[in-house]
């Protein structure tokens, strides 16, 4: 049995939104829905598809290849008009003795494809589903076929279709913004059956994919989908029914309820969304049914887009420390003959974790270049024993691409794990660095109750800028201008 899909992307309930991809390839359970349907017309007998594209045909065609996947042939044909693709049927080339599938990539009716011809309606209205003999395909010789719509051409079939209309009780439809939520609880909720969802069911109604990084406090209210390469933060409430998309970060303490959020987004800090669609910075109000463009990165934005920021501050990062540890590979020299000579002998160097750990406790690690024997290698005691031994060496790790300039101490496996519950997940989730909010405010060795508050006040302020004034800081301390152990100075605690 062969099916005809019409995938022309026509978009009338989305207007303004997802402008990026055809309405077919929105994404329900983190999964385009035009898989679904390929999937349920295979699982239906289905050997061969013809697919009638016309918004951004590339792009579904990248999506689906060539049919291999699934076993069945796909063949692609191109209408110029997105709501009136029905003239080229003609191009199908359907033979009168065949049964034919006819279906809308938009849409998914839970129906019974038999051999008789049939159309599926819901709720009194066609699909867009139907069973079709080979000589239903005489219709694009229908004088004005080219200028008919869905409606017109519905009812051109209905007048050619002599048996009732197979009622079906759920339909998935993508057509609207509220048909894309509902979609998306009724695949979560398996009202459907036999449509696969990735990753694995962690608990019941929870899904979970492969590199999510889920902070110990957030809490999972099913249903509730996470997809790949995901990051949920301290304190964040998800569900009920909620789906978060490949490649999203949600930061601390926001609450997300029925709403799903497409891939690359991020979602701000104590932010509280319900019935809503995220794409990055546009956001959809489901009560108002209207798009709007949230222009502060801070609240939603593209998670993709601060990857490549944190990718652009470390390559340049990375090049900094190549010309320094090229600059002042004559001091290292010196050090490490002096450090050699000297009674102690110098530190042989360890094996520490590389950050942020995405996925614990599969921890990568690399061999950090520093002559100190202190217990987080920043022990050195006095301003020119921690350059020469520590900081100058670990500019090779930092030139390939270990640690950063600036961040938390290196540590061991083993250091890790001796941590408290609560310090181990911010430390995993911050990045390290030669030099640390800890040395520079209290000095080489402060006490454990200084080290974990300077790590969580850098875990909270780290960026660029506050990067730039520790490495100042830094500078200041080893050239002897700061003495002190002061914290530094910031707006919350600037006085008067």
């Amino acid at each position: 049995m062969r099916a005809v899909v019409v995938a022309t992307g026509h978009r009338p309930g989305l207007q303004g939104f997802a402008m990026h991809e055809p309405s077919v390839l929105l994404p329900v359970a983190a999964r385009p829905f035009l898989h679904f349907v390929v999937e349920f017309l295979v699982d239906s007998g289905v050997s061969q598809i013809d697919f009638i594209l016309s918004e951004m045909p590339e792009k579904v065609e990248d999506s689906l290849g060539d049919g291999t996947r699934w076993g069945v042939k796909f063949r692609y044909h191109l209408a110029r008009d997105a709501a009136r693709p029905y003239g080229r049927l003609g191009a199908v080339g359907i033979g009168q003795d065949e049964t034919v599938v006819l279906a809308h990539g938009d849409r998914l009716p839970l129906c019974n494809l038999g051999a008789s011809p049939q159309l599926v309606y819901h709720k009194g209205e066609w699909t867009g589903w139907g069973i079709l003999g080979g000589a239903g395909f005489s219709l694009p010789t229908v004088a004005g076929i080219d200028d008919l719509d869905e409606q017109g051409f519905a009812a051109l079939l209905a007048s050619r279709v002599d048996l009732p209309p197979q009622q079906s009780d759920l339909l998935l439809s993508v057509r609207t913004f509220e048909d894309l939520l509902e979609a998306n609880w009724a695949v979560l909720e398996k009202k459907f059956p036999k449509l696969m969802l990735a990753g694995r069911e962690a608990g019941e109604g929870i899904w979970i994919c492969r590199n999510v990084s889920l902070h110990p406090t957030a809490r999972l209210t099913p249903p509730v989908y996470i997809g790949e390469n995901c990051r949920i933060n301290a304190a964040v409430q998800l569900g009920p029914r909620v789906v978060i998309a490949n490649n999203c970060l949600v930061d601390q303490s926001s609450a997300i309820t029925e709403t799903v959020v497409f891939a690359g987004s991020y979602i701000g800090e104590a932010l509280e969304l319900k019935q809503a669609i995220v794409d990055r910075n546009r956001l959809v109000n489901i009560k108002v049914g209207a798009a709007i463009t949230v222009t502060d990165n801070f609240i939603l934005g593209s998670f993709v887009e601060r990857n490549l920021q944190h990718l652009a501050q470390r390559t340049i990062s990375r090049i900094m420390a190549g010309l320094l540890a090229v600059l002042t590979s004559p001091l290292l020299l010196l050090a490490w003959l002096f450090a050699k000579l000297a009674s102690s002998g110098p530190a042989l160097p360890k094996t520490v974790v590389r950050l942020p750990v995405a996925h614990e406790p599969e921890y990568e690690t690399y061999r950090l270049m520093s002559l100190c024997g202190s217990k987080h290698a920043t022990g050195c005691t006095g301003g020119a024993h921690q350059f020469f031994w520590h900081f100058l060496p670990g500019l090779i790790n930092v030139a390939r691409g270990h640690l950063s300039l600036a961040g938390v101490a290196p540590r061991t496996v083993e250091e890790i794990e001796a941590l408290p519950r609560d310090w181990k997940q911010l430390y995993l989730g911050s990045k390290a660095g030669l030099i640390t909010e800890a040395y520079v405010v209290h000095g080489a060795a402060p006490p454990e109750d200084l080290l974990y508050s300077a790590e969580v006040f850098y875990a909270a302020m780290a960026g660029p800028k506050h990067d730039a004034r520790l490495i100042a800081a830094y500078v200041a301390r080893i050239l002897g201008l700061k003495r002190r152990a002061e914290p530094l100075e910031t707006e919350d605690n600037l006085t008067p």
